[in-house]
């Protein structure tokens, strides 16, 4: 609109070296001269439709005029090689992407994601230089109870409980959101590279138009890049070595199985290449090889996988696994590596007795076969020391018993109850199923000592060993006032307002010298790979 011919020649050249090669015009076509300068720089180009989620049958020939008009505008330019009539059709959940599962497509069709994308805040120097005043603190005071939520549409502030801990200053948030935006666009992209029947996806957006105009761009209004610019550009790298492991978390010498791909969008397919892979810990390499890579025309292929023990660690150790595809002088073409965190061994007193009330099959009987807890019977109830209760009627009919136990010295475990409100210990607590749907991430910023020693991140897309892949760790919330909060998250509606609310909580209703009896649970607080928080 500005005729700026020379910055745009620039946005089409920043998008050629984070190797796109086409822009997605979402849901217009633009001015000639921005297809005029696709087709003298190399860009491919794909135009939408004005149109969202639905059309009314009353619209259906305008529908069908504006699509001629589109025609005639973008049928003369070779840069643009795809249309497309409706944005966001509303569709079913995309399911499980970054273990390779799709929407239901027929058998040998392929498929494109339109759009896909993460809000990153303006850099702190943008929002300060081109923001409105008053979306900003202008004091000490108005900087702690600062939020997103200031900046006009910001989605960052309401849903941010689906992804982050809530920072506590704007520096914070802008760190955050940033770094949140980042990782979850390497996740997706390198999936859908990945996926040998996806042959195009976009990236919503690239380039913001204004300041804060769409904060999902993955650079601000000046060119300058956001941190999710360069993981975006290195996970579209023509040629690709790529790691793929749902699991982020290891016991000190637990066996581990890392997939090894390369993903090539080239018509070649290039011979005599070698895979290279290590092990690292502490500045160490601890292992090594190479093997031969098969690498395909046009697609992504798993070589194999990577397999061994974790190292034996004292302590909580960051361990790297490094790839390299290699051509046959041994000039590395492409690497990358993932970071996991190993766990020592732990060191545990007296097995506790448990109880278990609830179904045979449920969360409270799996976590004592889990953890290898000895099992006693109801009515033995006094003499445990944890009582599981995924079952809320039994518990409303043997609570006097329960609370005998707990005001004795027993921890009672409520497990992933059902939505409802009950009566626990003489107070009401409500559960309310999580909206925008089951949380992959919690908080544990909360000072409780069960979680002291977590770091922020430990808390998010823990592995399911019986699914196979990454599962939601919280599928509700509770309001339970006077209980203290042990992990927390947030809930509302897409319209409306979020708040607060817990994830997992506790109420000392006994002896409060009691929680030695409990060590051993205790000591499971570092993050057991397979163990789920109650979550409601």
């Amino acid at each position: 609109m500005k005729g700026d011919w020379s910055q745009l020649i620039d946005d089409i050249l920043l998008a050629k070296i984070g190797h796109l090669n086409f822009w997605r015009l979402t849901q217009r076509p633009v001015q000639p001269e921005v297809y005029d300068y696709c087709d003298r720089l190399g860009l491919m180009t794909q135009t939408d439709l004005p149109l969202f989620g639905c059309l009314r049958r009353n619209q259906f020939c305008e529908a069908i005029r504006q699509a001629e008009e589109m025609e005639r505008l973008v049928r003369a330019h070779p840069c643009n090689v795809l249309v497309s009539y409706i944005n966001e059709p509303f569709g079913g959940a995309m399911g499980k992407p970054h273990r390779g599962y799709w929407q239901p497509v027929k058998p040998g069709w392929h498929y494109g994601c339109g759009e896909f994308g993460a809000e990153g805040l303006d850099p702190v120097a943008t929002m300060r230089k081109l923001h409105r005043g008053y979306w900003l603190p202008q004091s000490v005071e108005e900087e702690a109870a600062w939020t997103p939520d200031r900046i006009r549409q910001a989605q960052t502030g309401r849903f941010h409980y689906c992804w982050l801990e809530t920072p506590s200053t704007l520096d914070e948030w802008v760190t955050e959101s940033l770094c949140h935006q980042a990782w979850v666009t390497r996740l997706m992209t390198e999936a859908f590279r990945r996926d040998q029947r996806m042959t195009s996806c976009a990236i919503h957006l690239f380039i913001d138009a204004f300041p804060a105009g769409w904060m999902k761009a993955i650079m601000d209004v000046d060119r300058t890049p956001k941190p999710a610019y360069f993981p975006y550009r290195e996970a579209l790298t023509p040629l690709m070595a790529n790691l793929c492991t749902d699991r982020f978390t290891y016991w000190a010498e637990e066996p581990f199985i890392i997939e090894a791909w390369v993903c090539n969008d080239q018509y070649e397919a290039p011979e005599f290449l070698t895979l290279r892979y290590q092990l690292e810990a502490n500045g160490q390499v601890l292992a090594a090889h190479k093997a031969p890579a098969q690498v395909p025309a046009g697609g992504g292929v798993c070589q194999g996988l990577l397999q061994g023990r974790m190292p034996a660690v004292s302590v909580r150790t960051a361990v790297i696994v490094r790839l390299a595809l290699a051509d046959a002088a041994g000039v590395v073409l492409h690497e990358t590596a993932i970071t996991l965190q190993v766990f020592p061994a732990l060191s545990v007193g007296p097995v506790p007795r448990a109880c278990v009330i609830g179904t045979p099959d449920g969360p409270a009987a799996r976590l004592t076969a889990t953890f290898g807890l000895p099992t006693v019977d109801s009515a033995a109830i006094s003499a445990v020391d944890v009582i599981l209760v995924d079952d809320p009627e039994a518990f409303a009919r043997m609570e006097p018993a329960i609370r005998a136990a707990v005001q004795a010295g027993a921890h009672a475990l409520l497990l992933e109850w059902p939505a409802g409100r009950y009566h626990v210990a003489g107070k009401e607590i409500e559960i309310t199923p999580c909206g925008l749907g089951e949380r992959h991430v919690v908080s544990r910023a909360t000072g409780h000592p069960l979680v002291a020693d977590l770091m922020p991140e430990d808390l998010r897309c823990w592995y399911d060993a019986a699914a196979g892949y990454i599962t939601p760790l919280l599928p509700t919330t509770v309001a339970a006032p006077g209980w203290a909060p042990i992990l927390t998250s947030g809930n509302g509606t897409w319209e409306g307002t979020w708040a607060p609310a817990l994830a997992a909580a506790e109420y000392a209703d006994g002896a409060p010298g009691a929680s030695a009896r409990c060590a051993w649970l205790a000591a499971r607080r570092r993050i057991p790979p397979r163990l789920c928080w109650p979550g409601g």
